[in-house]
C-alpha cells in the first residue's frame, strides 16, 4: 500500500508542480501591474454581451480561484455591476488559458475532456449571472459592513504585521505592499507576491494529493471504479470531495486525472468544474462580502447547475 500510495502521490506532484509555479507567476504579475480600473473599461455596458465576455475573462486575465474574490471584491467597490461580478467569480478559475493548458497536459489526447470542462464552466457561470441579474441588486446581497471591508490575496495594501478589523488576508510575513512606486517596488512585490501564492496555494494542492493518493490506496480498485461509475452517487461524491480540498484550479486536473478510469468522465467533470467555482476557502472569503443567506443559494444553485451539465453528459456519452 505504501508504494502505491508514493508511486500516485509523486506523480501527481510532478506533474501539476509546474503549472503551480506559472500559475503563482502569473497571478503575481496581474495583481501588481494590471489595475481594477483596466478591468472595468473592458466591461460593455449592453447586460448580455457583458456576461459574455465576462465568460471569457480569464482567456485575458488568468486568475485562479484563490485570486478571484478580491478581484471582484475591488470591482464590486467600484460599482460593476452584480452580475458581472459573480459572472466573473466563477468562470476566470475554469474560462481561464493556463487552466486549459494543464488540463489538457493531464488528460492527454483527450480533448473532449478539455473541452466539457470549458463550456461548462463557460455556461454555468453565463447562467448563474444571468440570474442574479433577475434576482437580486447589491444592496439586497452585500454585508452592512462591506464598505468598511476588505478581502484582500497575497499582495496586501498594507503593512507587513498591521491587522484590520474587517479583511480577510492570505498573506504571509514580510510580504512588501504593491502600493509603492516606482519598478524596484513592483519587482519586488511581483517576487514577494509570486512566493506567497505558490506556498498558500501549494500546501492546498499538497492536502489534495495526499487525500487522492490515500482514496486510491486503501479502497480496493474494484470497489472505488464501481462506485465511481454508479450514476449519480459519484457525481454528488465528486461535488463534496473538490469543496473540502479547497484545491486550486491551475493543478486539480492532475488530481482529477488520477481518478480517470475508475470514476465517470461525468463525475470527474463536476469535480474540475465545481471545485474551481466553490470551496471552503472561497466560502470562508465570500462572507466578507456578501450575506450568509445569499452565499447559500448561491451554492445551492451552482451545485443545482453542475448536476444539471453532469446529468447532460452522462446522457450523450452513454448514448
Amino acid at each position: 500500500m505504501i508504494n502505491t500510495f508514493t508511486t500516485i502521490a509523486l506523480s501527481i506532484f510532478l506533474e501539476g508542480l509546474f503549472f503551480l509555479l506559472i500559475g503563482a507567476i502569473i497571478s503575481s504579475l496581474i495583481e501588481v501591474l494590471v489595475s481594477e480600473e483596466t478591468i472595468k473599461k473592458i466591461i460593455p455596458k449592453n447586460k448580455y454581451l457583458a456576461l459574455f465576455l465576462s465568460s471569457l475573462f480569464g482567456l485575458i486575465f488568468p486568475i485562479c480561484e484563490c485570486g478571484i474574490v478580491p478581484v471582484v471584491h475591488r470591482l464590486l467597490k467600484k460599482k460593476v455591476p452584480l452580475y458581472i461580478c459573480i459572472t466573473l467569480l466563477f468562470s476566470s478559475p475554469i474560462v481561464n488559458i493556463l487552466v486549459i493548458i494543464s488540463t489538457y497536459f493531464a488528460f492527454n489526447d483527450y480533448y473532449y475532456i478539455v473541452l466539457l470542462r470549458v463550456l461548462g464552466g463557460f455556461l454555468i457561470s453565463f447562467i448563474t449571472g444571468l440570474l442574479i441579474s433577475f434576482l437580486y441588486k447589491e444592496s439586497d446581497v452585500l454585508v452592512k459592513s462591506f464598505s468598511d471591508s476588505q478581502v484582500e490575496a497575497c499582495s496586501c495594501n498594507h503593512h507587513p504585521g498591521q491587522s484590520h478589523k474587517n479583511s480577510v488576508s492570505l498573506c504571509l510575513p514580510g510580504h512588501i505592499p504593491v502600493n509603492n512606486t516606482g519598478i524596484m517596488h513592483s519587482i519586488k512585490s511581483i517576487i514577494n507576491h509570486s512566493i506567497d501564492e505558490f506556498f498558500n496555494t501549494g500546501k492546498y494542492f499538497i492536502i489534495g494529493i495526499i487525500i487522492a493518493a490515500l482514496i486510491q490506496s486503501i479502497v480496493p480498485r474494484n470497489n472505488l471504479t464501481s462506485f465511481g461509475n454508479t450514476f449519480p452517487l459519484s457525481n454528488l461524491f465528486m461535488i463534496a470531495f473538490p469543496y473540502f480540498l479547497s484545491n486550486c484550479s491551475n493543478t486539480d486536473a492532475f488530481i482529477a486525472r488520477s481518478f480517470f478510469g475508475q470514476f465517470s468522465v461525468s463525475s470527474i467533470i463536476t469535480f474540475m468544474i465545481f471545485g474551481a467555482m466553490f470551496d471552503i476557502k472561497t466560502t470562508i472569503m465570500l462572507k466578507k462580502i456578501f450575506r450568509s443567506g445569499f452565499i447559500v443559494r448561491l451554492l445551492l444553485l451552482v451545485i443545482i447547475l453542475n448536476l444539471l451539465y453532469s446529468f447532460i453528459i452522462e446522457y450523450f456519452l452513454k448514448g
